[in-house]
């Protein structure tokens, strides 16, 4: 059975909220009839009791996010005056939106019957680690590190998320995405991502005795505009089709809240702009999705794989073969032969 002794659950939540029907060892078809339920009125849009029960957890993150977001103790800028003040604060309202979507990404990916744990500290071997760093990530999808190799560091994942029934598993580092990274920075978790892949096997073994067939590394892009490239990253709006679930129509119930409390915490504070914000609470829960890359404005092109069209979906999702999505088809397909 699945056994975690770090930060599984938010702690808005109990564990019993969190736990899954099948534990990693037991009998996968369990797993897949738990989950049958949230997944069977998708075709005609309507909301099942499960999923309004979700909705109203994502909505008390938001709400909860937002309040931790003080207008107190933003000083008036010397130079800038009120406008510092507002920018202030709507660079903490944008820290705190990032901070709080990994957490309602994991109460919607466990909705759907998936386990995941929340900053997973994965041991990065030596070995994996130099390999990381001259070697493209395909080709280290074909190594695993063994246990005794030295351990050169750990790689806390924002999410790692298992699949009981196909034997997936998959590291994530979530990134809200609304800016492009330093060139550093991105080279420092790229190889940090790509040495964890050849450790996952054995970490999921070794920690949770979870034998996995398939692994894959992310980053989780959000809003589209961090500049990782596409064989690394996920963007939100191709979030359904890596995890084969709906997870976009959730996720913006939790946007849309944390739009509609941040506003009110925007006119609180004087905001001038707090008028023309309030058109954006008119606007249905779907506008509060994630954006195609060919709506974002992208900071710097040059950091996207030359060879792939970023706005082409067919190309982008084409980078999937080692998604969940897929990972369960294969699953199905074993199992009717």
């Amino acid at each position: 059975m699945f056994t975690e002794t770090h930060n599984v659950i938010d702690t808005l939540f109990d564990a019993q909220e969190y736990s899954s029907s099948a534990g990693f060892t037991g009998d996968a078809s369990v797993a897949a009839n738990a989950t049958a339920a949230n997944t069977a009125t998708q075709a005609t849009g309507a909301v099942t009791k499960a999923e309004a029960e979700l909705h109203k957890k994502l909505r008390a993150m938001a709400q909860k996010a937002v309040t931790k977001t003080k207008v107190t103790g933003l000083s008036l800028d010397p130079v800038l005056g009120s406008d510092n003040t507002l920018i202030s604060l709507g660079a903490k309202l944008q820290r705190q939106h990032g901070m709080a979507l990994p957490a309602a990404l994991t109460a919607v990916l466990t909705f759907h019957g998936l386990k995941v744990i929340r900053e997973a500290p994965i041991p990065l071997m030596l070995t994996a680690c130099r390999m990381a760093s001259c070697n493209d990530i395909d080709a280290l999808r074909k190594v695993n590190m063994p246990e005794t190799d030295t351990i050169k560091e750990i790689y806390r994942a924002d999410l790692v998320v298992i699949d009981p029934v196909s034997g997936y598993i998959g590291a994530f580092d979530c990134k809200r995405g609304t800016g492009n990274s330093d060139s550093s920075s991105k080279a420092h978790l790229e190889k940090k991502l790509k040495a964890s892949l050849s450790s996952l096997h054995s970490w999921a073994m070794s920690a949770h005795k979870f034998g996995s067939l398939t692994e894959d590394v992310r980053v989780i892009d959000l809003y589209a505009q961090s500049g990782y490239a596409d064989s690394l990253k996920i963007n939100g709006c191709d979030l359904d089709h890596y995890f084969g679930y709906e997870i976009i129509r959730h996720m913006a119930v939790f946007n849309k809240e944390f739009s509609a409390c941040s506003m009110a915490v925007r006119k609180a504070s004087g905001s001038r702009s707090a008028g023309e914000n309030a058109e954006l609470s008119k606007h249905d829960a779907d506008d509060f999705g994630f954006p195609m890359p060919e709506e974002a404005i992208q900071a710097d092109l040059m950091d996207y794989d030359s060879d792939i069209n970023i706005n082409e979906p067919a190309l982008r999702i084409a980078n999937f073969q080692f998604s969940p999505a897929v990972a369960r088809q294969k699953f199905i397909a074993a199992k009717a032969h």
